[in-house]
């Protein structure tokens, strides 16, 4: 029988050497891959966050305001609004973090961004004071207040660790497509006004969120600029 010759040669120093380079690109590249599909995850996924937390509070207020009646505000009845705000049926405040409005079921409700003195940390609070001063026929109530019910936005009521970290409230111009000065804001009979909310929520990881509302005030319908402050 023929003996056949066996090739025992192995890779050489370079072949190996070439081998591992190229594992080394292919594994770096696929490492960037990976980053970058996380980045993009929990982009997505603090993105929805976001959403969800700014919604939380957005439809409750938009929600409020879309029902707003046109009654007027009483700083007797309700001391703690600002006194330029009496005889107004919907006030917002010079530094435009304040909305005071009376609800379809005749309370008068504020949203108010303020230091967050109440825990003790840095920042800021959104609350909801409500205090009924209409009957059910929107006659100003006689007699002691009712007590007021007051509500904070704390991080555990905005949902997944969200915090209210800024609002604004202005008025919307229809010709403009601007923030307007409310006194010029009506345009003529069958205008309403719009409310722009500017809704900013913080959350320690995953940083802000920002959102913009239009909200209507459908039941203020052809009424006078002078009603809204």
């Amino acid at each position: 029988m023929k003996n056949l010759k066996l090739d025992n040669n192995g890779f050489t120093l370079i072949e190996t050497t070439v081998c591992f380079i190229l594992l080394g690109i292919l594994l770096v590249a696929a490492a960037q891959v990976i980053a970058s599909s996380s980045e993009v995850y929990y982009y997505s996924k603090s993105l929805g966050y976001g959403v969800q937390a700014a919604q939380a509070v957005a439809t409750e207020i938009r929600g409020e305001l879309e029902d707003a009646v046109v009654q007027k505000l009483n700083t007797t009845a309700d001391s703690s609004i600002p006194s330029d705000a009496n005889g107004r049926c919907v006030y917002i405040s010079p530094d435009k973090k304040t909305i005071c409005f009376i609800s379809s079921d005749g309370k008068q409700v504020c949203y108010t961004l303020k230091p967050d003195d109440l825990t003790g940390n840095s920042g800021y609070v959104l609350t909801r004071s409500a205090v009924k001063i209409y009957d059910d026929y929107f006659e100003l109530k006689t007699g002691s207040p009712e007590p007021k019910d007051t509500k904070i936005f704390s991080p555990q009521y905005v949902g997944l660790n969200y915090k209210v970290k800024d609002i604004i409230f202005t008025v919307f111009d229809k010709n403009s497509n601007m923030p307007a000065n409310p006194a010029t804001q009506f345009q003529g009979a069958g205008d309403y006004p719009v409310i722009i909310m500017q809704l900013t929520v913080s959350h320690p990881q995953y940083g802000d969120y920002n959102c913009t509302e239009y909200i209507p005030l459908y039941n203020y319908y052809g009424s006078a600029a002078s009603l809204v402050y």
